[in-house]
């Protein structure tokens, strides 16, 4: 079955927060892209600081005399001697922050997404979905909270997350649209919502209650209180308004290619929850760790094969679909021919949703997905054939959380004398679902050491025995060395040993995805641990820890 988006001519635009610019000749622009890179990812080197203070107009001259490749022959591998490192403590809270931050707030972006609020809680009326609040905004949108009730007080929220204005973020939109779609039904992924299959607010009692299960519960509530000074659901029960004319309302919300409907994760995302530990002076339990990693690893698995969990016989553009667990395939050796890397993982996008029901998963510990697949990209052939794209993702995502394969030194040797040369590199440009699990690893560290991932990002050497209890001995060099600090001794060594494996410069050199899959799950169920923790005991710290939705 072919998979479009509903037939509306899409505006041209280069993808958002990725490099550009280009000159009308190819040659001549995949050239200076090449050059810019070089010299940008030489300061990133340096430091987070002097990466983002790059002057680009002043280095414009100095630029155009780099060689390519700036170094003859492959790279030497890794110095002895590296720059000093510097690590942050996450301190910066807030609902969707970077991506929406507020800025002044009576700057002319607030307005802009006040005004599309009005807009969306005008057009929402007719399909009987209340406006609550806005989320947040930012440069590439604005994103509002809506709910729907039935008769019985049961609520169902949903995030709507709106183009601001300009023709390049409506694209931008668009593609990230498309990249929600191809995710319908991986169960660790932020799902799309398509409003005209969910149940009529004004048929009996309980409608809401069948999509437990689709979205983790997606914080149903029972008689919610009305926040909204508004009347935007005086008309539920009118006979002027009868069910084909709310379901026509929504089939209109669904087919706009300006604004995502996606499911609500009550919690808010793991940036949050640092943030409060914190202030609290708390941490993550070992088991609540292993339980965290192993929603974000599912996430990893569902990003390896877009488009598996979609029953042929379902058009996730149209219906619903059922969420099904990822589980790492039978077959081994072979690589995901299309993976959809996300480039933009980190705590940010992490989202905390709702504890499962007694006895299911989930309910010690509240379900982690992966959410904004803004910058998503899939991985194919035609991707992997293409100079340009290969070198323009170097800056995709946050400079803070850039993988090996974008920034490591691999790019200024032979890497850079073109596609032939780059595509026999190990990293350089090596993008595949391992891109998708070291930045898994980068949200781990945050969440063992409260802090962000140390700039200059520097590998160091590692070896210890393999974590499946055979006597192989694993060596690499990883970007997680801080783990085995005296501070963070406490953790258990087998999380620290995985992460750290997780952060190997050598994608190849990251474990394969069913080693990771057995080594997770036997950790999950440890009775060390549990000794340390009894289910109880972890069940009532997890509530004290991750709270009630607000």
């Amino acid at each position: 079955m072919e998979l479009l988006p509903p037939d509306i001519p899409l505006p041209p635009g280069p993808p958002s927060r990725i490099y550009s610019p280009r000159p009308s000749n190819p040659r001549r622009r995949l050239l200076d892209l090449k050059r810019n890179l070089i010299d940008r990812f030489a300061f990133f080197r340096l430091g987070l600081q002097e990466y983002l203070n790059y002057d680009d107009e002043g280095r414009r001259r100095i630029r155009q005399y780099i060689l390519i490749p700036p170094n003859p022959g492959p790279w030497p591998g890794h110095p002895r001697s590296a720059p000093r490192q510097t690590i942050w403590a996450i301190r910066r809270p807030g609902v969707l922050a970077r991506l929406f931050s507020r800025g002044e707030q009576g700057g002319s972006m607030r307005r802009a997404a006040d005004r599309v609020g009005r807009t969306l809680r005008r057009d929402f009326r007719p399909a009987r979905l209340r406006f609550r609040r806005r989320l947040g905004y930012g440069g590439f949108g604005a994103a509002f909270l809506f709910e729907m009730s039935d008769r019985d007080g049961s609520v169902l929220p949903v995030v709507v997350k709106a183009a601001i204005s300009g023709r390049q973020r409506l694209r931008a939109m668009q593609k990230e649209e498309e990249n929600f779609v191809i995710m319908a039904g991986a169960q660790h992924f932020v799902q799309r919502c398509v409003l005209q299959r969910i149940p009529d607010p004004g048929r009996p009692t309980g409608a809401l209650n069948t999509l437990r299960g689709l979205f983790s519960r997606l914080g149903l509530r029972r008689n919610a209180p009305d926040r909204n000074d508004g009347n935007d659901h005086d008309d539920v029960d009118n006979a002027n308004n009868p069910a084909d004319r709310v379901q026509a309302a929504r089939s209109l919300l669904d087919h706009r290619r300006d604004i995502i409907i996606m499911e609500y994760m009550s919690r808010g995302n793991l940036q949050s929850l640092i943030t409060r530990l914190q202030g609290r002076d708390n941490k993550l339990s070992d088991r609540m760790l292993w339980l965290i990693f192993e929603c974000l690893f599912k996430a990893c698995i569902a990003m390896a094969y877009p488009l598996a969990f979609c029953p042929r016989d379902k058009n996730p553009w149209e219906d619903f679909v059922m969420l099904q667990d990822e589980t790492a395939p039978t077959r081994s050796g072979r690589l995901p021919e299309a993976p959809l890397v996300h480039f933009d993982i980190d705590p940010q996008n992490a989202l905390i949703g709702d504890f499962g029901l007694p006895g299911e998963d989930h309910d010690s510990v509240p379900i982690v997905k992966i959410a904004d697949p803004g910058l998503s990209q899939v991985v194919d052939e035609r991707f992997r054939r293409d100079e340009w794209k290969l070198w323009a993702h170097r800056t995709c995502g946050k400079a803070d959380f850039y993988t090996p394969e974008q920034f490591t030194p691999e790019w200024d040797y032979k890497a850079s004398k073109g596609l032939h040369d780059l595509s026999r590199e190990q990293t350089a440009g090596n993008y595949q679902w391992w891109t998708n699990l070291f930045q898994v690893g980068c949200v781990m560290f945050c969440l063992v050491t409260q802090c962000s991932p140390p700039m200059p990002p520097v590998a160091k050497p590692y070896s210890y025995s393999a974590e499946d209890g055979s006597n192989d001995i694993l060596n690499g060099y990883t970007y997680g060395m801080i783990l085995y600090a005296g501070e963070y001794r406490s953790v258990d060594r087998r999380l620290r040993d995985l992460i750290a494996r997780c952060l190997d410069h050598n994608p190849m050199e990251r474990p394969e995805m069913r080693y990771l899959e057995s080594v997770i799950d036997a950790n999950v169920g440890r009775m060390d641990l549990r000794g340390r923790e009894s289910d109880e005991e972890l069940m009532r710290n997890a509530h004290m820890i991750f709270g009630e939705p607000p």
